[in-house]
């Protein structure tokens, strides 16, 4: 294993619940778990990051619920790859304490954590996704606006930093993503939303054609982004894409190889028939996706959703999130949207869900399980704690957390 000589690299206890009150909504220092669901959506297990030691990883509800608290599966399958604030839990004004630094954390398929790679993070600018190939290839990091920076999995100073000049990159990285060994960003800006190809030698920056630069309506940002139908002669390298968008909802774009543009066929917004279980379908976002298909050639979407609305009261308000899921039957790009989201599983009081990828391959998750970044929720009992509370775990799993059949 990659990460078996490096000392700080450990075996992190499961427990099979985690929910519970927790603190207010804001940028106070929480505990990560990564969690093991079922595609039905059937919490298997969840996994505590450390963050208590000198390479703590800690996140806080007001950047789990917006674009950032993502976690990507590397490219070659192997490991987990999330990061957040190199701050104790508890932690106060993480958000905005200068120049804190930021913690990466690779976690492997047989469940070892590393959290050794560190950048420095400007004031005030949230933690963005880390992204990395697998092997010995450096790990690519947002340290700040407008800057994306490779660093090796075991020290905390970059290989290189590249800085997109300003106007070039239009908004700082909303998130990054590997696709087809290629790499590809989202803009995090007032008025801007497209998909960005990025050369991974000079970070030279292509938009991809289609894409408007522009909105009438306000603000949008793309939140995530998933690739599908490759392509050899597309010279972006896929047809479809879907984009998840804080204002726009799910939209579905296609590439024609008359017009060698992009183009919007279909948005699936935020409503009540869409988003049904959410308490506030109009005020929810999707945050995180990721893409699969079925036995069928149909793209299967998971996500997270993000209800926006505050809620409890105190020192106990949240967001809810939940898990999602939809089904895109038409491979031909010119059928109407799917009729709604599947709520798979939803986040209790004290806890949000960050992002969504799939499990890496080994011993620690189930074949085909999605890996969820949570944030917040309650502490994980010790081993003896779980012979105790065996039975009751399951019956609280089976009524609180699990959505799907």
């Amino acid at each position: 294993m990659l990460l078996a000589s490096v000392t700080s690299a450990s075996f992190i206890s499961a427990s099979a619940y985690a929910g519970g009150g927790g603190p207010a909504l804001t940028q106070t220092a929480q505990k990560v778990y990564v969690d093991d669901f079922t595609t039905a959506g059937a919490l298997s297990t969840n996994y505590a990051v450390d963050g208590t030691d000198s390479f703590a990883l800690t996140q806080n509800f007001a950047t789990a619920s917006s674009s950032s608290s993502q976690i990507k599966l590397s490219a070659d399958g192997s490991a987990l790859v999330f990061d957040g604030y190199n701050a104790p839990v508890g932690t106060t004004s993480e958000y905005s304490t200068p120049y804190l630094s930021r913690s990466v954390a690779i976690m492997t398929g047989s469940g070892s954590i590393n959290t050794t790679t560190q950048f420095e993070g400007t004031n005030g600018t949230p933690v963005n996704n880390a992204l990395w190939l697998g092997g010995s290839n450096p790990i690519l990091a947002a340290a700040g606006t407008y800057s994306v920076t490779p660093y090796t999995q075991t020290s905390s100073t970059p290989a290189t930093n590249y800085t997109f000049p300003n106007g070039s990159f239009p908004g700082a990285p909303a998130v990054g993503n590997y696709f087809g060994g290629n790499y590809y960003a989202s803009s995090l800006t007032t008025n801007y939303f497209g998909v960005n190809e990025i050369n991974q030698s000079t970070f030279a920056i292509t938009h991809l054609p289609g894409f408007p630069t522009a909105f009438a309506n306000g603000a949008t940002s793309a939140t995530d982004f998933a690739m599908a139908d490759p392509d050899a002669s597309n010279p972006y390298g896929f047809d479809t894409i879907y984009v998840a968008n804080t204002t726009l909802g799910l939209q579905k774009w296609t590439y024609s190889t008359s017009t060698s543009t992009y183009s919007n066929v279909w948005t699936l917004g935020s409503t009540a028939s869409t988003l049904a279980f959410a308490a506030d379908p109009t005020n929810t976002f999707l945050k995180s996706l990721v893409m699969t298909t079925d036995g069928h050639g149909d793209n299967v979407l998971y996500g997270i959703a993000v209800d926006g609305t505050v809620k409890g009261s105190g020192t106990a308000t949240y967001d809810d999130t939940y898990l999602v899921q939809l089904t895109d039957p038409d491979s031909s790009g010119v059928g109407g949207a799917p009729a709604s989201f599947s709520e798979l599983a939803y986040s209790t009081p004290g806890e949000e869900f960050g992002g969504v990828t799939f499990a890496p391959s080994g011993t620690a998750f189930g074949a085909g399980d999605l890996a969820v970044l949570q944030v917040g929720g309650s502490t994980v009992p010790e081993p003896a704690s779980l012979a105790l509370m065996g039975v009751a775990a399951a019956a609280l799993l089976g009524r609180r957390r699990r959505v799907g059949t």
